[in-house]
This record gives structure tokens, C-alpha cells and sequence, in this order.
């Protein structure tokens, strides 16, 4: 019976801290919206820019003190499968298979992987391929 319920407790825990994992995922497709959004701006002191700014920043913040955190993948970084996705590949002047640049924004929360990063990675040059 104890372990039992001590089973119970740590998989009450889990889903505690995992369960809001779907609502995460559509609001990350939200904080992609933002960013278009921001993108799109001509000019980004208008006062209209700056609210969009707060307002992704706001929700940036509740999410974050929620256990989201963004998956860096900053250019020249290796390519790892369990936080990237590979989504096509360019001739660059970085080691083979490393991030070339990144397409879409990744997040995980409280370390799980929610959304991979969405990134284009590095191949060979023809002329080396070649050799």
C-alpha cells in the first residue's frame, strides 16, 4: 500500500507538472504570431509595435514562470535530433551538420521538449565533396 501510493503521488506529480503541455504547444503558435507580427512592422518605435512588444513579452513571462524555456539554436552549433529538426540543408562555411540557421523557434518545458527548433543545417560545399 505504501508503494503503492507513493507511485500515485509521483505520477500525480507528472501530470501536474506536464498536463498543461497542450495548451503550451497552441500557445507557442501564438508567440510564432508575435513574432511575424513584429516582422512586419515598418516601423517598430510606432506606439502600436511597442504594444505588440509588451504583449509578447507579458505572455513570453507567464509561460516562462510556468517552466517554458526557448531551445537555443544559434548558428555554428551542432545539430542534436532530440532538440532540432532538420527542415533543409545549405552549403555554409560551418562544420558539416551544424545549425546554419534557425527557421522556427523550439521550446521545452520543465525539460521536456514540447516543439523541436525548426533549423537549417550545414553541408558539404560541392568542390569538397568532390575531392
Amino acid at each position: 500500500l505504501v508503494n503503492y501510493r507513493r507511485d500515485e503521488e509521483a505520477r500525480l506529480r507528472e501530470v501536474a507538472r506536464f498536463g498543461t503541455s497542450e495548451l503550451v504547444r497552441d500557445l507557442v503558435a501564438v508567440l510564432d504570431s508575435f513574432d511575424l507580427a513584429r516582422a512586419a512592422m515598418s516601423d517598430a518605435t510606432t506606439p502600436m509595435a511597442k504594444g505588440v512588444f509588451l504583449i509578447q513579452s507579458q505572455l513570453e513571462e507567464v509561460l516562462k514562470r510556468h517552466g517554458l524555456e526557448r531551445i537555443v539554436a544559434a548558428p555554428g552549433e551542432p545539430f542534436d535530433p532530440s532538440l532540432h529538426e532538420s527542415v533543409g540543408e545549405l552549403e555554409a562555411d560551418v562544420p558539416e551538420h551544424a545549425v546554419v540557421r534557425e527557421v522556427e523557434r523550439g521550446y521545452r518545458m520543465n525539460g521536456k521538449v514540447v516543439r523541436p527548433a525548426r533549423v537549417i543545417i550545414a553541408k558539404k560545399r560541392e568542390e569538397e565533396s568532390k575531392e
